[in-house]
């Protein structure tokens, strides 16, 4: 659908055990080009993605949502021609990986691409709505090569 050459991909860590995926940053830049073979994000320049931990996750959670609890992904959209920022926390994710049997590299695609779809302002708020993103990612994360990511396999 979009292969945006244009998008720049700003790239923080904060947390050194994110650099158990080899070469994350070339990792996450690839992500992103496969995701906008499928999503439509043309009018947009910029997007940034924030590794970090619990305790950042935590802060930004209770700051901008009120939630005071650490969570997988966070996303914070921007004006144009920003699309804006993806923030994952390791501890969340490598827990989330072991309980549910995933690679970090499989998860970690799962949660750019939803934080992704956040930024396009999709949402769950309604078994409808979660129904039409769990769908789009089911599909796009099939086409890159991934399984269904809400089946817990074993």
């Amino acid at each position: 659908m979009n292969n945006n050459a244009e998008l720049t991909v700003d790239i923080k860590i904060d947390e050194n055990k994110w650099r158990k995926i080899k070469n994350i940053k070339d990792f996450t830049k690839k992500i992103i080009t496969d995701i906008t073979e499928s999503v439509d994000i043309k009018k947009y320049q910029e997007i940034s993605i924030y590794y970090t931990n619990n305790k950042t996750i935590e802060e930004l959670n209770t700051k901008y949502r009120g939630i005071k609890k650490p969570t997988n992904v966070l996303s914070f959209p921007a004006g144009l021609p920003l699309l804006g920022d993806i923030v994952l926390s390791y501890e969340y994710i490598d827990t989330e990986c072991k309980q549910q049997n995933k690679t970090l590299e499989a998860h970690v695609t799962h949660m750019i691409l939803h934080g992704l779809l956040h930024l396009l302002e999709y949402n769950h708020a309604t078994d409808e709505d979660a129904d039409t993103m769990e769908n789009i990612e089911i599909n796009i994360l099939k086409i890159l090569g991934y399984e269904n990511p809400y089946i817990i396999y074993d």
